[in-house]
């Protein structure tokens, strides 16, 4: 994309963002960040809210995303601590540096399952996670698939790693892939789970059927971006799949904290979120307040 038009975009997002008050300064800020990033051989640290702090270098657009738009994730990080229960787990699935992660453990406080299969990214993310003495994390470097063995996997496009399942000039590492319930075996309060692995969350689902069944899991959100046209599916696949075990898809409004109900996929934003048992959430919704500024996130039981 040229540099103009990807301003624009960026532009546009800044402006819609509910947390960036002056768009113009957000494109300053933007402008001068990745310039600044461009000199750094190594990784800066960078204090985002409540204190949490990350390894931030050229090329972690997610993490980079945070430092202009402060959270970028809005409404599904904003979902996720007024949902999340200190005493549940959280299953984050291609936690890549650890966005997620990071709030799970470290603002709502729950036990988190942090799943990353690209060496590489793993060790960021574990960096990351010491960097904030993160005590309530399991980490597990694996793939999940519908079988367990292993897959090749993609491992030089940064946050937009993926199975590999054809010979191709890509360069690959081999990682051991598992499935979603042997992952998940020993687990007894899994309230929510995050799937974010470019296209191949069919897969994950179909090795995931004992866990689907649980009905303590009733939150998935799960990226659907069309990703899936790599693997030669079709998205509704998926969709279906999540709906056969109870899970419908939701857009969710931060001010209000309002749910609406969707007929398929959330197109305004990458991420879907899919509920089984919308009164357990509204109920859980009202037990808190929470408070987001770009420098504090504030959570009040009622």
């Amino acid at each position: 994309m040229l540099i103009h038009k990807k301003l624009i975009v960026r532009y546009k997002q800044l402006k819609e963002h509910p947390l960036v008050i002056n768009p113009l300064l957000g494109i300053l800020r933007y402008l001068l960040l990745n310039i600044f990033l461009r000199f750094k051989t190594k990784p800066i640290i960078w204090n985002w809210v409540n204190n949490i702090k990350y390894y931030l270098m050229i090329g972690d657009s997610c993490l980079i995303s945070n430092c202009y738009f402060y959270i970028d994730d809005y409404e599904e990080i904003s979902f996720m601590i007024n949902y999340l229960d200190k005493d549940e787990t959280f299953v984050d699935i291609g936690s890549n540096h650890g966005n997620y992660t990071l709030v799970s453990s470290c603002i709502v406080g729950c036990k988190t399952i942090s799943v990353e299969p690209i060496k590489s990214t793993f060790n960021r993310l574990k960096m990351n996670l010491n960097l904030n003495n993160c005590k309530n994390v399991i980490l597990r470097q694996v793939g999940i698939s519908d079988k367990e063995g292993e897959l090749a996997f993609s491992n030089d496009l940064g946050e937009c790693n993926k199975v590999i399942e054809n010979e191709t000039n890509q360069s690959t590492e081999s990682v051991n892939v598992i499935t979603l319930d042997k992952l998940l075996s020993k687990e007894k309060n899994i309230s929510m789970i995050k799937i974010d692995v470019e296209g191949y969350e069919k897969n994950i689902l179909l090795g995931g059927a004992k866990s689907l069944k649980n009905k303590k899991l009733n939150v998935i959100q799960i990226e659907l971006n069309n990703s899936n046209n790599f693997y030669n599916y079709d998205e509704k696949e998926t969709i279906l799949i999540l709906k056969d075990y109870g899970f419908m898809p939701y857009k969710y409004h931060p001010t209000n904290k309002k749910l609406l109900k969707l007929n398929g996929k959330n197109t305004r934003r990458r991420d879907t979120l899919f509920i089984r048992n919308i009164e357990r959430v509204k109920n859980k919704l009202n037990k808190r307040t929470v408070c987001i500024d770009n420098k504090k996130i504030t959570v009040k039981n009622l």
